[in-house]
C-alpha cells in the first residue's frame, strides 16, 4: 500500500490553489467484480482489474489509461497503468484482479479510482470528497481511508494536459450501508444479502442503520461463471476453459451471447449451471440469514450475484428485494452530501434495469 511520508506531503505546496471552489462528492465502492462509483453526476461501474505498463503503447487509450505524474505517493511516480475494461483489452490473458488478492480492495483502490476518472469526461481539476464502503469497516476503513487520500497529479489516457486530483475520504462504512441509505432502512431491524463476485455477506441492520451482526458466507458470483467456463460443453466447443470476462458480459448484457465474432448462445449452459450455484451458494446464504429474516421489517439483495437471470426471481418469490449496484452507490452519494452538505446540483439520470428472463424455483 502507497505510504506518505512528511517529504511527500509538501511534494505540491500549492495544489489547493489548483483546486476548483465546489467540490465533488463521490460515492465508492470497489468490489471483487467491480469498482462503483457515483462521481457528481457521473455514475459507472467499471470491472476491478488492473494492468501495470511497462512497454511503449502503440497508442495511448481514449479510456483507462493512467500515468502518476506527481503526489503523495512517490513510490508510484512514473507508473502507468490501465484499470476497467481497457485493463482487459490490452492482454485478457494477462492482469490483476481484486478478487485474487485478500488485500487489494486497500491496495488497488487507488489505482481504480484514478482510472475511474478516465471514464468520465475530461476535467482538469478534481477536488472529490468521498464516502466508501468495504468489508470490516472498522478494521479496514483506516486503511482504505489512508490508501486514498492525498493529492496526484496523473495523466488521463492521450489528454495533453494534467489531470489534478485531491481526494479526502469523509468516512468509511461497511458495505451493504449504501444500501440502508437509498432504501430507508432506518426502523426496527432489516436484513441485506450481499451478493458479491467471491463472497455473499449477511449484515443486519437495526434501528437507525446501525450494524448489528455480519456474517460472510462462502462463494459468490465467480463461483458460477467458472462453472460456466469449465462446463464440459463449453471446454470442447472452445478447446479449453472459456473466457471468463466474455461469459460475465454476455450474461450482464442479457444476450448471452460469448464474443462477438461468430458469438454462440450460452444460455443452456447457463440454465445448467446456475440451477447448482443456486442450491449451493444460494441456499448457504439464506440459510445463514434465515435466523433473522422473519423479524425483519424489510430484506433486500444487493450486489452482482442478486441481479443474474433467474436468480432475482428465486428471491423475488422468497420476500426479498433486489436493489441494483447503482442504488447502492447512490446511497452512499447521498450519505456523502448529507454529511459535508454539498448540495447534488445535477439529476442523476436513472441506471437501466436488467431484464427478467425465465422463471426458476429452488427448494431452500
Amino acid at each position: 500500500m502507497p505510504t506518505q511520508t512528511a517529504q511527500n506531503r509538501q511534494l505540491l505546496p500549492h495544489f489547493g490553489q489548483l483546486l476548483p471552489s465546489k467540490p465533488t462528492p463521490m460515492g465508492l465502492d470497489v468490489g471483487n467484480s467491480a469498482t462503483k462509483a457515483l462521481i457528481g453526476n457521473e455514475q459507472m461501474s467499471i470491472p476491478s482489474y488492473v494492468q501495470p505498463i511497462y512497454t511503449k503503447l502503440h497508442q495511448l487509450p481514449a479510456e483507462g489509461f493512467v500515468r502518476y505524474v506527481a503526489g503523495n505517493y512517490a513510490e508510484l511516480h512514473g507508473k502507468r497503468w490501465l484499470a476497467g475494461k481497457a485493463a482487459y483489452q490490452r492482454n485478457p490473458e494477462a492482469y490483476l484482479r481484486v478478487c485474487d488478492d485478500k488485500q487489494a480492495k486497500i491496495t488497488q483502490a487507488l489505482p481504480l479510482v484514478l482510472g475511474a476518472l478516465s471514464y468520465v469526461p475530461f476535467q482538469e481539476l478534481w477536488d472529490l470528497r468521498v464516502v466508501a464502503s468495504i468489508h470490516h469497516a472498522r478494521e479496514m476503513g483506516g486503511a482504505l481511508k489512508q490508501a486514498l487520500e492525498g493529492t496526484h497529479t496523473v495523466q488521463l489516457n492521450d489528454h495533453s494536459g494534467p489531470t489534478h486530483v485531491s481526494i479526502t475520504v469523509l468516512k468509511v462504512l461497511d458495505e451493504g450501508a449504501g444500501a440502508v441509505a437509498t432504501a430507508g432502512l432506518t426502523n426496527g431491524q432489516n436484513l441485506i444479502y450481499d451478493f458479491g463476485g467471491g463472497t455473499t455477506i449477511i449484515s443486519v441492520f437495526g434501528e437507525k442503520g446501525r450494524l448489528i451482526n455480519r456474517q460472510v458466507s462462502p462463494g459468490g458470483a465467480n463461483a458460477l461463471i467458472d462453472a460456466i467456463a469449465t462446463n464440459p460443453d463449453v471446454i470442447r466447443r472452445e478447446s479449453g476453459e472459456a473466457d471468463r470476462e466474455t461469459i460475465r458480459r454476455g450474461i450482464e448484457n442479457d444476450t448471452f451471447a460469448y464474443g462477438l465474432q461468430s458469438p454462440w448462445d450460452m444460455e443452456p449452459v447457463y440454465q445448467q449451471e446456475v440451477r447448482p450455484w443456486m442450491s449451493t451458494v444460494l441456499r448457504t446464504a439464506l440459510k445463514a440469514g434465515d435466523k433473522w429474516q422473519r423479524n425483519c421489517n424489510r430484506v433486500i439483495a444487493i450486489g452482482g450475484g442478486a441481479q443474474l437471470p433467474l436468480v432475482t426471481e428465486v428471491l423475488e418469490k422468497k420476500g426479498i428485494e433486489t436493489l441494483t449496484d447503482s442504488a447502492w452507490a447512490k446511497g452512499l452519494y447521498g450519505i456523502l452530501c448529507k454529511r459535508s452538505i454539498i448540495p447534488i446540483h445535477q439529476e442523476i439520470a436513472p441506471w437501466p434495469a436488467r431484464k427478467k428472463n425465465q422463471t426458476a424455483s429452488m427448494n431452500c
